[in-house]
């Protein structure tokens, strides 16, 4: 799992990672239906909630391995990605390998200081491969889901637009299930995908 941001410096605090007691299931309409309202019963009560943050350290996460990378602090209970030198800068799980494939979601709580670009992006395991919940992308607004079907956020049945306001804490949750990634921000669901049988 890894956090990255571009021409900007974010904070993160509240990061947890919560399994699920059994696999949620969809109807044959959700299905059909990718965007549409129903979903895997997204507030359902996770099991087997665990912090990945302490709240003191980086103990567990390392740099991601961008060009120009800034590195991260930890002040105030919460971890700054500073401003790297490249386009990109974030943070990883040590032990990501370890994390779940599916069932699970991640919530975590983020700000953007400043920039207007690429607010936050969260990669996460999905079965064999990942996928990144991107948040304020390509301009500043755009969110979604990359890649499905080899197509960015910005390009695939996903991507919807909202606006991120400079210094304001955002509560972000992604929850991963056999056949559905959801992403909601402050509550509100802004992405409901079916990734059944999809790259």
């Amino acid at each position: 799992m890894s956090h990255a941001f571009t021409t900007r410096v974010a904070l993160l605090s509240a990061l947890t990672l919560s399994g699920w007691a059994a696999p949620a299931t969809a109807s044959a309409a959700e299905e059909e239906e990718p965007a549409s309202e129903a979903s895997e019963t997204p507030d359902k009560k996770p099991t087997g909630a665990r912090s990945l943050f302490d709240g003191k350290t980086l103990k567990g996460w390392v740099p991601t391995n961008y060009a120009g990378n800034g590195g991260a602090t930890v002040a105030d209970g919460v971890i700054r990605v500073a401003l790297g030198d490249g386009l990109l800068n974030g943070i990883k799980l040590k032990d990501g390998d370890k994390l779940p494939k599916v069932d699970y979601e991640v919530t975590m709580k983020a700000r953007r200081i400043v920039g207007d670009d690429f607010f936050y992006c969260l990669t996460f395991p999905f079965k064999k491969s990942h996928a990144t919940f991107v948040l304020g992308g390509w301009g500043g607004s755009v969110c979604g889901i990359s890649s499905i079907d080899f197509m960015d956020a910005m390009e695939n049945m996903t991507m919807s637009v909202r606006e991120f306001e400079e210094s304001q804490w955002y509560e972000v949750r992604v929850v991963i299930t056999d056949h559905r990634i959801q992403g909601f921000v402050d509550g509100e669901r802004i992405v409901n995908a079916n990734v059944k049988d999809r790259n």
